[in-house]
């Protein structure tokens, strides 16, 4: 089993393919919180398609919107609007100029893997960082565009991030309390 962490230059498309799928995400988000609030939807956990919408209700969405739900869910848990509620048709109708990016998959990065894999993918300030690994006995071939960093740098990154958002926290805690 071997692991790998990487920064993906701007010589790689995964890197421009991971910020378009970012920038495309706010921009659903802000869609998503729109066509919630409209609807009176109170969770704030859902999953977007073209053509359908799924959300994941809390106990009054349950019972406010039983009549537009499917009654099964999903096994993550999620329940769809039925495709004939006023909900779902709406949906489509606002979704329908857009284009729904998902989450590149990393192993699509690296030649020849299969089986079980694990990956992280992300970005800080411009920087976008890559881990991969994989149960194949086969060394992780370096993808053109990306530069492989030490683990110590990667996880120093992440620890650095984590403090940085601790403190912005702290700042809009104090502002709040102040306020």
């Amino acid at each position: 089993m071997a692991e790998k962490y990487f920064i993906i230059t701007s010589e790689s498309k995964h890197r421009q393919e991971y910020i378009n799928y970012r920038v495309n995400s706010l921009v659903l988000n802000e869609i998503v919180k729109k066509f919630m609030l409209k609807h009176s939807i109170e969770t704030t956990k859902y999953y977007p398609t073209k053509s359908r919408f799924y959300i994941y209700p809390t106990e009054s969405d349950s019972r406010l919107l039983k009549e537009q739900l499917c009654i099964s869910r999903t096994g993550s848990g999620s329940q769809q609007f039925k495709l004939t509620s006023k909900i779902a048709k709406d949906w489509i109708e606002i979704i329908e100029p857009m284009e729904i990016l998902y989450q590149p998959r990393v192993p699509d990065y690296f030649k020849g893997y299969y089986g079980r894999t694990h990956s992280r993918l992300f970005q800080i300030e411009d920087i976008v960082y890559c881990s991969f690994e994989s149960d194949n006995e086969e060394e992780i071939e370096t993808p053109s565009g990306f530069i492989e960093i030490k683990a110590s740098e990667f996880y120093k990154a992440v620890e650095d991030r984590e403090e940085q958002i601790k403190k912005e926290r702290a700042n809009e805690d104090t502002k709040s309390a102040t306020a």
